[in-house]
């Protein structure tokens, strides 16, 4: 898997300035989940923190991006996905600026 790392470009459906946006090192999943609120299988792209050392899964990164869609794509800088992530039961615009960066 190609090392990345995953800029978010809104901050609670805001437009954040790039310039002083967190980089945050992957990897990046994408998986199908069932969302009971919406009745069907939702996709979504999440950055895992694999699992603390009695086996229970660690917080992700930063919350998943639903309903991700390409924007984007680059083979040389990356790609840009856009979507919705849900805080505190509010879905927020969302955008990840997903760069490959050298091992």
């Amino acid at each position: 898997m190609p090392a990345v790392t995953v800029i978010r470009t809104h901050e609670r459906g805001l437009k954040c300035k790039l310039r002083n946006a967190q980089e945050i090192p992957g990897p990046v999943e994408l998986e199908s989940v069932y969302v009971a609120e919406l009745n069907r299988h939702v996709p979504r792209l999440r950055v895992p923190r694999g699992r603390f050392s009695d086996g229970r899964p660690r917080p992700d990164a930063i919350p998943p991006l639903y309903e991700p869609r390409l924007l984007t794509f680059c083979t040389e800088f990356g790609l840009m996905v856009t979507g919705f992530e849900q805080i505190e039961g509010c879905r927020f615009y969302q955008g990840w600026y997903i760069r490959w960066v050298a091992i």
